[in-house]
């Protein structure tokens, strides 16, 4: 039998010819090299943006993200919140759930301050969190990436954001919007 490629390749079709079934097409696995692509398993932890992108609770003031942030934090909170409320499984050994862990008062706070700034934004906001189960620490100390770096990235994103190309103050970062402005340089 000639070699069949990773050693992944070869344990699928050798399976095969066990189990007497004629592997027709290749293995998925096998498709998915063929293209440049490596599963996410054999990349480093640093190199996992993909993943690490996959589920994502800012940590910059709410005022500063535009309509697909602001919508999509609210939405990625939301199943954070069920993980860790309900013991749900998916997504929880992300880096983004682990951070939160015995952090729901922080959650809850973030929640809150998505929430009003949607309202100040005119959207409905239908969609409550319990707060009894709001428990726990009521900051947030840990992130994935500090908040200038996320606001690197969101600088960096082909979306209406409302940053300056130039600098958000780092006082702003994480000030509710009236001290934050209080904070800014006075208008001309």
């Amino acid at each position: 039998m000639p070699a069949a490629g990773p050693p992944e390749t070869a344990r699928i079709v050798e399976a095969c010819l066990i189990s007497g079934a004629t592997p027709l097409q290749p293995a998925p696995l096998a498709r998915f090299r063929q293209r440049g692509h490596r599963p996410l398993s054999a990349l480093r932890v640093q190199d996992r943006g993909v993943y690490a992108g996959a589920m994502r609770i800012w940590d910059v003031a709410p005022r500063l993200l535009c309509q697909k942030h602001l919508t999509g934090e609210h939405r990625e909170l939301h199943g954070l919140w069920n993980i860790l409320t309900q013991g749900k499984h998916g997504y929880a050994m992300h880096p983004e759930t682990r951070r939160w862990r015995g952090k729901l008062a922080a959650l809850y706070a973030r929640h809150a301050a998505l929430a009003e700034e949607m309202a100040r934004r005119g959207y409905a906001h239908a969609s409550p969190l319990d707060p009894a189960l709001a428990h726990g620490a009521a900051e947030q100390d840990q992130f994935v990436d500090p908040p200038p770096e996320q606001l690197r990235r969101l600088r960096e994103k082909p979306c209406p954001c409302p940053l300056a190309a130039e600098d958000v103050p780092q006082s702003t970062v994480d000030a509710p919007p009236a001290e934050a402005e209080s904070r800014a340089a006075p208008h001309a």
